[in-house]
């Protein structure tokens, strides 16, 4: 458990591209909970870990939300890639959208941590949940490519001024 907390504690303070307030929030929780865990000895406090990461990025996200740019508009500045205005409004709505996964993934974690055996609880936040986040990746990323052509199209469309 104290090695998990310092891998833990490592990356969130690691993470160069999060914003030190961010990190050290992430910190300061994460701080908080393994000090729970070690305190109580509890697994099945342990097992609601993915629950709390899941309501973290959620926070985070309706932060982003609340307070330009959006998490996922972040991101994309983040890497250096030019953001257009019809994409803000674009980035924005699949903020959103991650923020309903956060709700569902995060329910569902929930739930494997209170009401099932651990092999069930291990096999949906160590496998199924990471393959429903690819897919959500994979179908953003197919729906982005329309979205891109069809802006496309209509900026073609679009009456030039003299």
């Amino acid at each position: 458990m104290v090695l998990f907390a310092l891998l833990a504690m490592l990356r969130v303070l690691g993470a160069r591209h999060v914003a030190p307030r961010w990190r050290g929030a992430a910190a300061a929780a994460l701080a908080v909970f393994v000090a729970a865990v070690l305190l109580w000895q509890s697994t099945s406090l342990l097992k609601l870990y993915p629950v709390a990461v899941n309501v973290g990025l959620l926070l985070f996200a309706l932060y982003t939300l609340r307070y330009p740019p959006s998490a996922i508009e972040r991101l994309v500045r983040g890497l250096n890639l030019s953001v257009s205005a019809a994409g803000v409004g674009y980035m924005r709505n699949v903020t959103w959208l991650w923020c309903a996964f956060f709700v569902v993934n995060g329910s569902i974690a929930a739930y494997t941590a209170l009401a099932t055996d651990t092999a069930t609880w291990a096999v949906y936040n160590g496998a199924v949940s990471y393959a429903a986040a690819g897919l959500l990746f994979a179908v953003e990323f197919v729906v982005r490519g329309f979205y891109r052509r069809r802006v496309a199209r209509r900026a073609d469309q679009a009456p030039s001024c003299p």
